[in-house]
Protein backbone atom coordinates (compact mmCIF):
# COMPACT_ATOMS: atom_id res chain seq x y z
CA UNK A 1 0.00 0.00 0.00
CA UNK A 2 1.76 3.40 -1.01
CA UNK A 3 2.15 5.74 1.76
CA UNK A 4 -0.36 8.80 1.55
CA UNK A 5 -2.53 6.51 -0.58
CA UNK A 6 -6.31 6.62 1.20
CA UNK A 7 -6.30 2.69 2.00
CA UNK A 8 -3.08 3.31 3.29
CA UNK A 9 -4.68 5.93 5.53
CA UNK A 10 -7.53 3.83 6.31
CA UNK A 11 -5.19 1.33 7.38
CA UNK A 12 -3.09 2.75 10.02
CA UNK A 13 -6.69 4.00 10.97
CA UNK A 14 -8.02 1.09 11.99
CA UNK A 15 -4.45 0.00 13.80
CA UNK A 16 -4.23 3.48 15.64
CA UNK A 17 -8.04 3.21 16.36
CA UNK A 18 -7.53 -0.16 18.06
CA UNK A 19 -4.87 0.69 19.75
CA UNK A 20 -6.07 3.84 21.78
CA UNK A 21 -8.98 5.72 22.07
CA UNK A 22 -9.34 8.46 19.54
CA UNK A 23 -11.46 10.71 17.47
CA UNK A 24 -11.36 11.35 13.70
CA UNK A 25 -12.82 14.91 12.10
CA UNK A 26 -14.11 15.34 8.53
CA UNK A 27 -10.94 15.21 6.97
CA UNK A 28 -9.59 12.09 8.28
CA UNK A 29 -7.39 13.92 10.93
CA UNK A 30 -7.11 12.55 14.66
CA UNK A 31 -9.15 15.34 16.69
CA UNK A 32 -8.33 15.45 20.48
CA UNK A 33 -6.09 13.53 22.03
CA UNK A 34 -4.42 9.39 21.72
CA UNK A 35 -4.83 7.56 25.02
CA UNK A 36 -4.09 3.94 25.18
CA UNK A 37 -6.75 1.50 25.05
CA UNK A 38 -7.34 0.64 29.18
CA UNK A 39 -5.02 2.83 30.52
CA UNK A 40 -6.16 6.64 31.42
CA UNK A 41 -5.84 9.51 33.81
CA UNK A 42 -7.97 7.92 36.98
CA UNK A 43 -5.48 4.96 36.82
CA UNK A 44 -2.70 6.47 36.60
CA UNK A 45 -3.85 8.71 39.87
CA UNK A 46 -4.69 5.31 41.74
CA UNK A 47 -1.42 4.45 40.99
CA UNK A 48 -0.04 7.80 42.40
CA UNK A 49 -1.81 8.07 45.12
CA UNK A 50 -1.07 4.35 46.46
CA UNK A 51 2.66 5.59 46.52
CA UNK A 52 2.12 7.92 49.92
CA UNK A 53 0.11 9.51 52.02
CA UNK A 54 -1.27 12.46 50.98
CA UNK A 55 -2.46 15.05 53.41
CA UNK A 56 -4.36 16.95 50.48
CA UNK A 57 -5.00 16.47 47.20
CA UNK A 58 -6.56 19.14 44.26
CA UNK A 59 -7.36 17.75 40.83
CA UNK A 60 -7.90 20.77 37.96
CA UNK A 61 -9.31 19.99 34.72
CA UNK A 62 -11.28 21.37 31.75
CA UNK A 63 -11.31 17.86 29.36
CA UNK A 64 -13.69 14.86 29.01
CA UNK A 65 -10.51 12.56 30.30
CA UNK A 66 -10.40 14.39 33.91
CA UNK A 67 -13.55 12.52 34.54
CA UNK A 68 -11.35 9.49 35.53
CA UNK A 69 -9.75 11.34 37.82
CA UNK A 70 -12.70 12.77 39.60
CA UNK A 71 -14.29 9.22 39.85
CA UNK A 72 -10.69 7.82 41.86
CA UNK A 73 -10.25 10.46 44.34
CA UNK A 74 -11.12 9.95 47.96
CA UNK A 75 -14.37 12.12 49.14
CA UNK A 76 -12.27 14.51 50.80
CA UNK A 77 -9.71 15.79 47.88
CA UNK A 78 -10.64 18.90 45.96
CA UNK A 79 -11.86 18.04 42.40
CA UNK A 80 -12.57 20.67 40.18
CA UNK A 81 -13.75 21.15 36.64
CA UNK A 82 -13.07 24.34 34.49
CA UNK A 83 -16.01 25.28 32.53
CA UNK A 84 -19.56 24.04 33.29
CA UNK A 85 -21.48 20.65 31.81
CA UNK A 86 -21.88 17.46 33.73
CA UNK A 87 -18.91 16.13 35.80
CA UNK A 88 -17.97 14.31 38.39
CA UNK A 89 -15.65 16.72 39.79
CA UNK A 90 -17.24 18.58 43.51
CA UNK A 91 -16.70 22.21 41.93
CA UNK A 92 -16.27 24.21 38.92
CA UNK A 93 -14.74 27.46 38.02
CA UNK A 94 -16.10 28.90 34.82
CA UNK A 95 -12.34 29.98 33.52
CA UNK A 96 -8.61 29.67 33.64
CA UNK A 97 -8.48 33.12 34.85
CA UNK A 98 -10.69 31.89 38.33
CA UNK A 99 -8.00 28.71 38.46
CA UNK A 100 -5.06 31.05 38.65
CA UNK A 101 -6.90 33.41 41.08
CA UNK A 102 -7.50 30.79 43.17
CA UNK A 103 -3.64 29.33 43.14
CA UNK A 104 -2.45 32.93 43.45
CA UNK A 105 -5.20 32.81 46.78
CA UNK A 106 -4.07 29.26 48.10
CA UNK A 107 -0.19 30.35 47.73
CA UNK A 108 -0.76 34.03 49.77
CA UNK A 109 -2.82 31.47 52.36
CA UNK A 110 0.17 29.12 52.61
CA UNK A 111 2.72 32.20 53.68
Amino acid sequence: IARGSRSYCSTVKIIVSSMYCCRWNHLGDINGSLIFTGINKGKATMHWMSKARWDFIISIGDDWTDEDIYEVLPEWAYSIKVGFGPTKARFNLPSYREVRKLLKDMIEIKS
